[in-house]
């Protein structure tokens, strides 16, 4: 499951319908907030799309029925704000399936042709194309919180529930289940959407392939995101020997390089649970609301990338993941770089949250020890910090002293999320 898969289910859809000659339908489309038929008016909301982990909860817990995670890729889509309503089927269709009738309640007792055939023909009626909601689309509009799914009530939505397989999916916000689609069940509706055609905004993209836009910034600055105060530091740029300069680290720590990077800012601590639920709205599992000045963790690459579109749109700058280099020259100092084993001391005690001096490896609030030469924090350990490279940077709370060094680093999938993984913003 990729970027191109809901492109590719939208294609099969026209494909199928210029086949069996059916009515041809723009392919960009700007979809009303509202349409009428009849006299039943249903509203649409619009999604720029976007990115995100399919099969994950914002807590970071897995959606019931999911196999794994996966990271998706939308491009603008429009749906449906409510399930579609028994007065809408029947303006549409003609009749009322649900054995409860109520013309404000969702149409229930219908089998996924019975929701394809409605989608058709309201697409005849108004003049787009309207389709049964996408798997993908349903989850992210949820994500995002642009639709409130109903407690009572489970969705059809379009896909099967595993490939090679005839089960279809039924959805709830939390489970996904694989139901026959001839089921009819009053408990089970369904919402149409709209693919308009419009691509997601470039930041999305961006922000997906690690492609954030460089400030070509170098001061001192304070930054205020509601009640959260964002810190960041002047670091020049240069030219230093990049990885493990003792002989003592891992392979991947090699070979030394002579590396140089350009001017630019780094923040002084690592992101917060305070600052994250200040920009996100929510606290990923793990972070807790009496202790927003820990770093925030259970946070995988996509997610920091998310969170730095978000911030972006709010305070209308540039900020991004640092990159590799630009880590490690800040962790070292940056010109002021005096070749020590950790970010601003010969011992770990003084400047890393490890395993040995951590509350039984849990990170502690930023801030706790010494900062390095150019006042930054936490460089090693506390939690380990995502780069733009997807690898991961600095050591832990959890880890030894040893895995704290300037030079450590760890690849790991971008998509995993652990209780150490954390990261911190650069402009």
């Amino acid at each position: 499951m990729n970027k191109f898969i809901s492109t590719l289910a939208i294609v099969a859809t026209a494909i199928f319908t210029a086949a069996c000659g059916g009515p041809s339908y723009p392919e960009i489309v700007d979809v009303n907030n509202s349409y009428t038929v009849g006299d039943v008016t249903f509203n649409m909301k619009l999604s720029d799309g976007g990115f995100f982990t399919y099969g994950m909860l914002t807590s970071g817990r897995k959606v019931e029925g999911a196999e794994n995670f996966t990271e998706a890729f939308l491009d603008c889509y429009a749906i449906m704000e409510t399930p579609v309503s028994q007065a809408l089927w029947e303006a549409v269709m003609g009749n009322n399936p649900s054995q409860v009738k109520n013309p404000d309640s969702p149409v229930t007792d219908v089998t996924v042709s019975d929701c394809e055939s409605f989608a058709n023909k309201l697409s005849k009626n108004i003049g787009i194309r309207f389709i049964l909601v996408p798997e993908l689309n349903y989850e992210h509009a949820v994500y995002t919180g642009i639709i409130k799914p109903t407690s009572n009530l489970s969705e059809w939505v379009g896909g099967l529930f595993k490939e090679g397989t005839t089960n279809n999916v039924v959805r709830t916000r939390t489970t996904r289940n694989a139901t026959p689609g001839s089921v009819k069940a009053g408990t089970l509706g369904f919402r149409v959407a709209v693919i308009t055609g419009h691509k997601a905004p470039v930041e999305y993209t961006q922000a997906y392939e690690g492609n954030v836009a460089r400030e070509h910034v170098c001061a001192d600055e304070t930054i205020n995101v509601g009640s959260e105060v964002i810190t960041m530091k002047a670091v020049k740029g240069g030219t230093f020997r990049m990885g493990d300069r003792t002989g003592k680290g891992g392979k991947n720590e090699l070979p030394v390089k002579d590396v140089t990077v350009e001017d630019f800012e780094i923040a002084q601590e690592e992101v917060t649970a305070g600052l994250w639920q200040e920009v996100m709205g929510y606290l990923p599992i793990g972070n807790y609301p009496n202790e927003l000045r820990r770093p925030v963790v259970n946070v995988s690459w996509y997610r920091a990338q998310e969170f730095i579109v978000k911030l972006n749109q709010r305070t209308g700058r540039a900020f991004r993941l640092p990159s590799e280099a630009e880590w490690e020259y800040a962790a070292r100092g940056g010109q002021e770089d005096l070749d020590q084993p950790f970010s601003g001391s010969n011992f770990a005690r003084f400047v890393a949250v490890n395993i040995d001096n951590s509350d039984k490896g849990a990170p502690a609030n930023v801030r706790t020890l010494l900062p390095n030469q150019l006042g930054l924090f936490d460089m090693s350990g506390n939690a380990w910090e995502w780069v733009n490279e997807g690898v991961i940077r600095g050591g832990s709370a959890a880890s030894p002293f040893s895995a704290c060094t300037v030079s450590n680093r760890t690849e790991v999938p971008k998509i995993n999320i652990k209780s150490t993984f954390g990261f911190r913003i650069a402009l």
